[in-house]
């Protein structure tokens, strides 16, 4: 007998997986092309401040890293599409959590790829 969460994650994994071959299918994924987002890469820096205290808010890094351990690990891509944010893949976005050290405001940025 399976157990219900391996056979849940499975299935969940399934539909990704169709769902990525769907969108290379209509040619909305070409090769291995993908979208780079200048923070994750050393590009460039976020330069915000905080809307309640106005110091300049910090960047922690991509919002699905934590979600588990092994979130980091895993496919972009494949994190956009069950990060709960409707089209941060569609419009090939990078969701950013930024903190501030000053008040501990949190706050997450969609950093255009």
């Amino acid at each position: 007998m399976m157990n219900e969460s391996i056979a849940y994650t499975s299935e969940k994994t399934t539909h990704t997986i169709n769902k990525l071959l769907h969108q290379v299918l209509k040619g909305k994924v070409e090769g291995n092309e993908m979208g780079v987002c200048p923070i994750c890469n050393g590009f460039q820096n976020v330069e915000k401040t905080c809307g309640v205290c106005g110091a300049l808010l910090e960047d922690a890094g991509r919002v699905m890293d934590y979600y588990d351990d092994y979130s980091p690990y895993m496919p972009i891509d494949q994190m956009k599409l069950e990060d709960g944010y409707a089209n941060d893949y569609h419009h090939e976005q990078c969701p950013h959590l930024l903190k501030c050290t000053h008040c501990g405001t949190v706050e997450v940025v969609f950093i255009q790829e």
